[in-house]
């Protein structure tokens, strides 16, 4: 570039600034707004600031998160864990026999009560409390109760007689009643190895015959048997004797013996 380019351009740019200085100052001037005012006296420290419309809506907030609350600790209640192995409820015949009353075959009258007690022993590892039970499980119920608690406990190794009121039937016959023993959480179990083996009463029902009457009968008179050189004595019989004769009494007659002959002796 030249000298004279570089003038020229020069004073282009001085005239355009000229140009705008010349239109700024032919502009209308527009006033400040006023100072406010303050008509009331500041808020002393601590208090609320007043609140001004805003003209920018303010998104949202979040809801404010609930502050937890603190449970107090309670005590859990305590659970005896149920022992389920098979040998935790087995028992067996007591000793001597598990058959205390009315052993098999006893016979009874129709309608008869009686009471059916059996000598049980504790064969298992769990004790027997009084939520046992014996249960009716088959066979003849014999007027009895579907089931009968125990009346003591039983630890293992210990024995137990439980009695158990029952009826004998009107009909004649044999009957046999099956009982089994029950857990306190209802399970069932018996005698055996396995414990699943009944326990029951037999009996047999008699026909009721009429009771006999009894008649009278003649009683024999009793005879007594003459001693050889004894005087026999009258007995007594139920026909009335006769009169008795009374004998005569008679002379005896004399007899005369023979007078001896004279004999003449010879010298």
């Amino acid at each position: 570039m030249n000298a004279r380019s570089t003038i020229f351009a020069s004073i282009r740019w001085w005239a355009l600034l000229t140009l705008g200085v010349g239109l700024a100052c032919n502009l209308p001037l527009t006033p400040l707004p006023p100072t406010p005012t303050l008509s009331a006296p500041l808020a002393p420290l601590g208090s609320p600031s007043p609140t001004y419309p805003l003209s920018v809506a303010s998104p949202t907030p979040p809801p404010p998160t609930p502050t937890p609350t603190r449970t107090p600790w309670a005590l859990l209640p305590t659970f005896t864990l149920m022992d389920t192995s098979a040998d935790c409820d087995r028992a067996e015949a007591g000793f001597p026999s598990i058959d205390i009353t009315i052993p098999d075959g006893t016979i009874l009258a129709p309608g008869e009560d009686f009471v059916k007690v059996w000598r049980l022993r504790n064969a298992g590892t769990c004790t027997w409390t009084t939520d046992y039970a014996v249960v009716w499980v088959g066979g003849a119920r014999l007027g009895a109760p579907a089931e009968v608690p125990l009346n003591a406990v039983v630890p293992p190794g210990g024995s137990i007689d439980v009695s158990v009121p029952m009826q004998a039937p009107l009909d004649p016959g044999t009957y046999q009643s099956y009982w089994k023993l029950r857990n306190a959480h209802g399970q069932l179990f018996g005698l055996g190895p396995t414990g699943q083996d009944v326990f029951w009463v037999k009996i047999v029902v008699a026909e009721d015959t009429p009771t006999p009457t009894a008649t009278a009968t003649a009683t024999p008179t009793a005879t007594e048997t003459p001693t050889p050189g004894a005087t026999p004595t009258a007995t007594s019989s139920d026909t009335p004797a006769g009169p008795t004769a009374t004998p005569t009494p008679t002379t005896p007659t004399p007899t005369l013996s023979p007078t001896p002959s004279a004999t003449s002796a010879s010298t």
